[in-house]
């Protein structure tokens, strides 16, 4: 249909899915736009890009706006690229110009960091490093490369030259390590002297033995070490670049311990005030000496940064004894104290984090036995006696709702201990909310767990581990891209995830991965081929899934080989479902079933990626074996008497074992509705009770819905007795425990937070339908006993709303469709003429549901269907 109206203007540009990027690889970066238009309908036919002075695409005839691929000429290193666009609507006009966006690039091989050395072999404390260079003209234009492992802080006279924290991001040392890119070109302006400053903590790079058991194995263990190159460019074309070599000068710092696990210890008497400002007298520094580079591969860190983002202040303080002080902040949140605090010289302050209180009201801040001995997660400040002083911790974070103080002089105020909130940057691209309050409580809870546990990598507690647990992400993948803008940060991962793959095709547990030989679970080692597909199904990234497919097929081949007639025998299984035997968290039904239902789930992916592909072979190849997976899973698993999905085990009903299948498009056709009303029957046997771990629970509400029974999946998600979301809430929950139980280990884990795609893709009904949301399909599930939801997703083509209401006269939808998409919009109704709907065609019926065809804009729908 030609629509008529205000034509297209383009709103905002991104390269690399980045708001102007500096650092960037990769010698052809993909360019996307976003697309406004007064009226609705819009879409473009055809797009012109052209890059300052070195490349005009012409005008292409073409919709894509999403991943648009640089042509132009080779691209130098530690260069600014200026670009804009246009775009033609369907209507042949063209839109204005856009404003000016840029990328960067960064460093592309070892030769553009102009000799820069690793220079290191420091092995106590945090060591500081000083530079001293001379500016001799006027600067246009400074830029800082380096890496600094584990942890680093980078000062240029004195001030700290970017709010970033816990840099560089965490990988797989051995394989490859992350350099940052920061603009210094402010603090480079006066002519004459000035000094960098770099202070090195240990992260996981350098971790003790003696800290961990788990990261005592690690290949990559070292001392900390620095890469740097400065390059000053001015106004007359010339150039000075300074590199990290020996004639650096290094001492020891006043972090005389720091510990991801353990926390760190700052001795205020060991500063040395103006180490890192020019007219400093550094004549008893030493020389750095050059050491080992940790690996080959350095590649930019192109994930949002990890900051603090907000303060929290304590609501309650409590005394268990004298001169100990016990501060209760609002919620579970993960980051570090800033302490305020004035005393005499050699006073030590100590703080103790923990999530929850021993019996006499101190801090439980004791370790796990099977990770880290004894206390864990304590600061100690040694003050230096000059007036007020200020620190918060630099190389360590901790996961908390109360920090125990001692040796405070005097007694502090909630204003002299308070809690810096620190995570992986990443925007909220999600919102949902509706008018049933547990529902809330579950997203609020959920959102700010997810956030607790992004520290460059998706760990599984902020306290205990740290570890990236690869069977939580695969279990959460819908759940963080709904709300948050993930792609960044998953792309970046999964560069580490693909390291650890093994020769054999092995896929790792958990990344990065210190130990290859461990057993991996099919649903943890998965998320190589489930992480690539996602990123493509919700963010059109196709690039990602063609440099992914081998190890992709790799990781596939490698579970066919292993596998025993095609059944894979799994190991973690089922999570953490609720504790009904003594294998808790062991899954009773064990690990079998789930594992073999994610087997056949990726060669399906597989299959299907090979096809956009177009790898016709292997695509043939593939669904032939996901066809003899499902009848291998059939005969192993399918009690066709009774209708039941079950292991040889005699346990009883597993709802996971039925609900995945279901799920995965496992059971057959004619089986479908016995299985369904089986796990019916279980879940109303229960009084609407879940029995699952962490894989059931991502599929069980989802599949009662897509089976016609969303009033049973919404009893359960507002059940508030155990085991349920709302009975952690009934018990004090501010974040997702670990477990149903409330003697759990973790009280800030995510992956039972998979609800939130059922809140997203099922209640509102926002689904891509095609890549990218390039189409859209939007399939609200109206539960009895829930009268309004709202959502919203803001997707690489723009906003996607969903909103409906019960009123007096029939259920209000009302639907929001960027522009340059299409959608289908499926509303509750058994024909078309019960549906008032303006602007939108009638498609056709789809059971229950009268389907409309809409294109961008807003538009409402009304049926009598309540």
């Amino acid at each position: 249909m030609t629509k008529s109206g205000p034509g297209l203007t383009v709103s905002e540009l991104f390269t690399e899915h980045a708001d102007n990027p500096i650092g960037i690889d990769g010698p052809r970066p993909r360019l996307t736009w976003l697309l406004e238009s007064a009226g609705p309908g819009f879409s473009q036919s055809a797009y012109q890009v052209e890059v300052a002075d070195v490349w005009d695409s012409g005008v292409i005839r073409s919709s894509q706006s999403v991943g648009v691929r640089y042509d132009g000429p080779e691209l130098t290193a530690g260069t600014r690229y200026h670009w804009r666009v246009r775009c033609w609507d369907q209507n042949g006009d063209p839109s204005p110009w856009s404003a000016r966006a840029y990328w960067e690039t960064g460093l592309f091989d070892d030769s553009d960091w102009a000799g820069a050395r690793w220079i290191g072999g420091f092995e106590d404390g945090s060591p500081q490093l000083r530079r001293e260079f001379a500016v001799r003209g006027e600067v246009v234009r400074a830029r800082v490369y380096l890496c600094g492992l584990g942890y680093h802080v980078l000062m240029i006279d004195g001030a700290r030259v970017t709010e970033n924290v816990l840099d560089p991001g965490v990988t797989s040392y051995d394989k490859s390590a992350l350099y940052t890119t920061h603009d210094v070109t402010a603090a480079v302006q006066a002519q004459g002297p000035h000094v960098l400053g770099v202070t090195l903590g240990r992260g996981f790079y350098g971790l003790s033995p003696e800290d961990t058991k788990y990261w005592g194995s690690a290949p990559w263990l070292g001392s900390p070490r620095l890469r740097l190159k400065l390059q000053v460019e001015y106004r007359d074309g010339s150039r000075d670049v300074v590199v990290s070599d020996t004639d650096w000068l290094v001492s020891g710092g006043p972090t005389t311990r720091d510990s991801v696990y353990l926390g760190e210890t700052y001795d205020a008497r060991l500063v040395q005030t103006g180490w890192d400002r020019p007219g400093f007298d550094a004549s008893e520094w030493r020389r750095a000496a050059e050491v080992a580079a940790p690996t080959s591969q350095l590649r930019p860190q192109l994930m949002e940064p990890i900051r603090v983002a907000d303060t929290l202040r304590a609501i309650e303080i409590t005394s268990p004894s004298a001169g100990s002080y016990v501060f209760k902040y609002p919620v579970v949140t993960a980051g570090w104290i800033r302490l305020r605090v004035a005393g005499p010289a050699g006073t030590e302050v100590t703080l103790r984090y923990g999530e929850t209180l021993h019996p006499d009201g101190t801090v439980d801040n004791r370790g796990d036995a099977g990770l880290t001995n004894g206390a864990i997660q304590t600061d100690r400040y040694v003050l230096s006696g000059n007036a007020t002083e200020i620190w918060e911790p630099s190389f360590s974070y901790k996961g908390f709702q109360y920090v125990q103080v001692d040796g405070y002089p005097g007694v502090p105020t909630v204003d002299d201990v308070l809690a810096q909130v620190v995570h992986s940057e990443v925007q909220s691209t999600g919102s949902f909310s509706c008018s049933a309050p547990t529902l809330n409580s579950i997203h609020e809870i959920s959102r700010r767990t997810i956030l607790n546990n992004l520290h460059s990598v998706m760990t599984d507690t902020p306290i205990f581990e740290k570890r990236g647990w690869l069977g939580d992400v695969n279990v959460l993948l819908p759940a963080t891209i709904d709300n948050f803008g993930m792609h960044r940060f998953y792309r970046n991962w999964l560069r580490t995830i693909q390291d650890g793959q093994t020769s054999d095709g092995a896929g790792v547990e958990l990344s990065p991965n210190p130990d290859p030989a461990a057993y991996t679970d099919p649903i943890w080692a998965g998320v190589i081929v489930d992480l690539p597909w996602q990123l493509f199904q919700d963010y059109g990234d196709r690039d990602v899934l063609e440099l992914s497919y081998d190890s992709m097929a790799r990781y596939v081949d490698y579970l066919t080989s292993s596998s025993d007639g095609l059944i894979q025998q799994g190991f973690y299984g089922d999570w953490v479902s609720p504790a009904t035997s003594g294998t808790f968290p062991w899954p009773p039904e064990g690990a079998q079933l789930t594992a073999t239902a994610y087997f056949y789930r990726y060669v399906g992916v597989l299959a299907a990626a090979a096809d956009e592909l177009g790898r016709e072979d292997d695509a043939t190849r593939y669904r032939e074996l996901a066809s003899r997976i499902a009848a291998a899973f059939d005969a192993k698993f399918f009690d066709r008497s009774a209708g039941v999905y079950r292991t040889d085990r005699e346990v009883g009903y597993r709802q996971t074992s039925n609900a995945v299948p279901l799920s995965f498009g496992l059971v057959p056709a004619d089986q479908v509705d016995r299985v369904v009303e089986n796990l019916v029957a279980d879940v109303r046997a229960r009084g609407n009770h879940l029995n699952t771990g962490h894989a059931g629970t991502k599929e069980l509400l989802p599949a009662l819905t897509a089976h016609g029974h969303v009033d049973v999946a919404f009893a359960v998600a507002t059940q508030r007795t155990y085991p349920s979301w709302g009975f952690w809430i009934e018990n004090g929950a501010t974040t997702l425990w670990e477990a149903w139980e409330t003697n759990t280990r973790s009280r800030d884990h995510a992956f039972l937070g998979s609800i939130e795609g059922w809140f997203y893709r099922d209640l509102a009904g926002i689904r891509p339908a095609a890549p990218g949301y390039a189409r859209i399909a939007i399939r609200p599930h109206v539960p009895a006993g829930l009268d309004e939801v709202s959502a919203s997703v803001r997707t690489v083509h723009g906003v996607v709303g969903s909103q409906w209401r019960r009123q007096d006269d029939g259920l209000h939808l009302t639907v929001t469709i960027p522009v340059n998409t299409t959608a289908e919009v499926f509303v509750p109704a058994a024909a078309a003429q019960e549906v008032t709907a303006a602007g939108s065609d009638f498609v056709r019926v789809d059971g229950d549901r009268a389907v409309f065809g809409v294109g961008s804009g807003t538009y409402h729908f009304r049926t009598s269907v309540r």
